[in-house]
């Protein structure tokens, strides 16, 4: 596989090419680079707004160092019957991406030690990023510089349509020198431009004239215009401050001029925009819209009309985003080009994702909660999933299912390079869906037409529509759920049980040893569960069933039963008993803060047994996916 690498020099070119195949594509998969997104220690019994209120920092803290974005286009010589042609076509672009200068738009680059050298070890290339990389703002900022561009090509139109007729206005007001020396400095320039044109034809198409002050430079404005209407006056720019620069052009050098300076106009604007733009694009196409008569997605300056409405129409399906384990990746963007500061409140935060981006799939979600339990109960890091099930299968057949095609020359594959982990995101995404789709009998059916409204029942629950991954927590994040989000597949608060205040010295196999033997005598069948530590003297047990809503109470109950016997003395409660009793601590810590009155969150907490010890958890990695003590695991089925 190939790609692109996308930097100042080619982003107009490789933009317009994204744009123009986004609304073809079956999917869009993104992956990101960033300069640090270490968690430190996190809490496992963390609700997700407790885990965004204290990640929110790193995404606006740190910087995007590469996106990267893969189109994965149906191939229309494809066919389940004949199917020698790659079924996908993908078009994969890297985006180096650096904060722009200037004091009203730039972002400060935070780098982190141990997230740089992870990525020097993976040949990152600094010195593109930070030379080359393609600057972004804000959507207000894009905003705003668009209406700057088309006040300032609106005004110059209307100059220009009127200046003829505005010079010979015999009622027109014009400057009169009256101090000797601007009368003689006003000769003296007058007379270097006659002899000039004067001169051969052959001579120079420009003459500079000689510095003054403004109201100099509007006299001999005034005056050239009115004897040599033909003649093109501008400002010299900032190399000749306070020049006039004037030029002699044919008609035909005239049109060409004209083009010339309406494109520079047009790319700069785009080129200021930056990245932007294809955030823009990707909201868009994500909505199932198309922007038209925008100045900032237009392909080419000819493409512009400032004088009409910027308006949306439907592309007759929404094109999805896939990430894996995108979380992270979707609030950086959003830390980027829509608000560099992320709500305060966690529910403000889903309601900003979900705004922007309303058709997400997660493919850890995909491997974690929606494939089948070889899958779910292995390893779903990014890496091993492409390798297991795109690379290793010999049924999938990775070549006859991807052919990239927008690549300009041959680059080494490489994990942990952006475009390329977004490749293995789709690739991955692919390889499961199929192993969905042929469990559920959907294999004739592409996943352009299952992503379709038609099907919105089944990509919710086979799939995993619109839910993100929360690493090392029992949560899953509902997009679509404004108000809750729900335990992992198999998980529910009333059967799952906090045990705190144990000896330190109680290990895992201890409480394996506890549990191994239930049997559920109604169904005949071992009751699982999963183990997951909180700190050193506080875990919880989850009953664990794909069965129905009866079996997993009654696995519960019969979990519960066993924790009694074995820790008689310490605090046992279900989660839902402990978040109620959080909620009420922290509504009544809210209430008496004023009065400084602290008697109800220290009842709660020695009760719950919360906020007596030292928080302490498996410290994550965020670069491979895993974490790094293992001491106290997570265990399935008491295996």
């Amino acid at each position: 596989s190939t790609m692109v690498n996308v930097t100042k020099k080619n982003f107009i070119e490789q933009s317009n090419d994204l744009i123009q195949h986004l609304s073809e594509a079956a999917f869009v998969a993104i992956d990101e680079e960033m300069t640090g997104i270490q968690m430190g220690r996190l809490r496992k019994d963390d609700t997700p707004a407790e885990r965004y209120a204290s990640s929110k920092q790193f995404p606006e803290r740190y910087s995007i160092i590469q996106v990267g974005i893969c189109l994965f286009l149906p191939n229309p010589e494809y066919s389940h019957e004949h199917n020698m042609a790659a079924e996908y076509l993908v078009r994969r672009y890297n985006f180096y991406l650096f904060p722009p200068s200037g004091d009203d738009v730039t972002r400060e680059v935070t780098l982190n030690a141990s997230s740089i050298e992870f990525l020097n070890q993976h040949g990152m290339d600094f010195n593109m990023w930070t030379r080359e990389g393609v600057p972004y703002v804000t959507m207000d900022m894009a905003n705003t510089l668009e209406r700057k561009y088309e006040t300032q090509t609106q005004k110059e139109l209307q100059e220009n349509t009127s200046r003829n007729s505005t010079l010979r206005d015999p009622t027109r007001r014009r400057i009169t020198l009256t101090k000797e020396s601007d009368v003689q400095f006003h000769a003296r320039a007058m007379a270097s431009l006659r002899e000039w044109i004067d001169r051969s034809i052959q001579g120079s198409p420009s003459l500079l004239l000689p510095a003054c002050n403004r109201f100099l430079r509007r006299a001999l404005y005034e005056t050239i215009e009115l004897e040599y209407p033909a003649l093109i006056l501008e400002n010299a720019g900032s190399e000749y401050r306070d020049q006039i620069r004037v030029w002699r052009l044919s008609d035909e050098e005239k049109v060409q001029r004209k083009e010339r300076l309406a494109r520079q106009a047009w790319e700069t604007l785009v080129m200021n925009v930056g990245f932007t733009r294809v955030f823009m694009a990707l909201s868009n196409a994500n909505k199932g819209l198309k922007q038209v008569n925008s100045t900032i997605l237009a392909r080419s300056v000819e493409q512009v009309d400032v004088s009409a409405k910027v308006e949306f129409e439907p592309i007759g399906r929404r094109v999805p985003i896939i990430c894996h384990n995108g979380l992270m990746d979707i609030l950086f963007l959003l830390t980027h080009i829509v608000s560099h500061k992320l709500p305060e409140k966690y529910h403000d935060a889903k309601a900003m994702i979900h705004e922007t981006f309303p058709l997400v799939y997660d493919t850890k979600i995909l491997a974690t909660e929606c494939s089948d339990q070889r899958i779910v109960g292995d390893n779903t890091v990014l890496g091993t999933l492409f390798d297991r099930f795109v690379i290793n299968d010999l049924e999938f057949l990775m070549d006859r299912n991807f052919e990239v095609v927008n690549a300009s020359g041959s680059d080494p594959d490489q994990k942990h390079e952006a475009s390329y982990d977004a490749f293995m995101t789709g690739a991955v995404f692919v390889a499961l869906a199929r192993r969905i789709q042929e469990e559920e009998g959907l294999l004739a059916i592409s996943l352009c037409d299952i992503f379709s409204s038609d099907y919105d029942v089944i990509t919710k629950d086979l799939f995993g529509r619109n839910k993100l991954f929360l690493m090392l927590t029992l949560y899953t994040i509902d997009l679509e759920n404004a108000t809750e989000d729900p335990l992992r597949r198999g998980l529910s608060p009333t059967s799952t049980y906090r045990v705190s205040g144990i000896d330190p010295a109680i290990t895992t196999s201890d409480i394996i040893r506890c549990l191994s033997n239930l049997v559920d005598q109604v169904l005949e069948q071992q009751v699982r569960f999963e183990i997951v530590w909180v700190d050193d003297r506080t875990f919880l047990v989850a009953a664990r069933t794909q069965d129905d809503d009866d079996t997993l109470q009654r696995h519960g109950e019969l979990i519960h039963m066993a924790l009694r016997r074995r820790f008689a003395c310490e605090d046992i409660f279900t989660l839902d008993q402990y978040l109620q009793a959080t909620a009420a601590a922290e509504e009544a810590r809210q209430r008496t803060e004023e009065s400084g009155g602290g008697m109800w969150s220290s009842f709660f907490g020695g009760l719950f047994g919360y906020g007596k010890h030292k928080r302490k958890s498996e410290e994550w990695d965020g670069m491979n996916g895993e974490p790094s003590a293992k001491r106290r695991r997570t265990r399935l089925d008491g295996r």
